[in-house]
């Protein structure tokens, strides 16, 4: 008897764990999110985005052999009881990546929905927290939760294709 798998959910998170003075400098990110907001334009390059997503397809190249690149890039702010609306898979990357630039304890979480082969309409939710990343299929529905902090949370989404 054999057994192939034909198809599998990957999914990555974890800290972003910069070397000692190389820190991501949150607080730029947050600002350049806050410009491009006030000021209706895109969020442009800028030296922390590099860094970070330098060390997102750095590390998958290093650990999990696949090389991915940034298709696009945008900013939320969620202030006190705002929610994303449902995120619909989308067909024009291969993952999408959350970066929690600032985000109040506890307050938020990112619910993924996906089917298995028993089960449909299965959801996981991970905790949203500072300097943590959330990267997902990008075939997969998703939403940030309601903010239940009385500040705001700010979260960078990165898009990436994989070669």
């Amino acid at each position: 008897m054999q057994k192939k798998v034909l198809s599998e959910l990957d999914f990555y998170h974890g800290d972003v764990k910069m070397p000692k003075g190389f820190e991501i400098d949150r607080i730029s990110l947050a600002i350049d999110i806050f410009k491009s907001e006030i000021c209706q334009m895109n969020f442009n390059f800028s030296r922390p985005l590099d860094m970070l997503n330098k060390y997102i397809t750095e590390y998958f190249e290093l650990n999990f052999k696949n090389k991915i690149f940034n298709t696009s890039h945008f900013g939320n702010i969620y202030y006190p009881n705002q929610s994303s609306f449902p995120i619909l898979k989308s067909s024009d990357c291969s993952y999408v990546m959350l970066y929690c630039i600032k985000i109040e304890p506890e307050s938020s979480f990112l619910r993924m929905f996906y089917d298995d082969k028993q089960n449909k309409d299965n959801w996981w939710d991970i905790p949203l927290e500072d300097n943590k990343f959330i990267m997902i299929p990008s075939f997969l529905n998703y939403f940030i939760s309601p903010n239940k902090s009385d500040d705001m949370n700010i979260i960078l989404t990165i898009k990436y294709e994989s070669k």
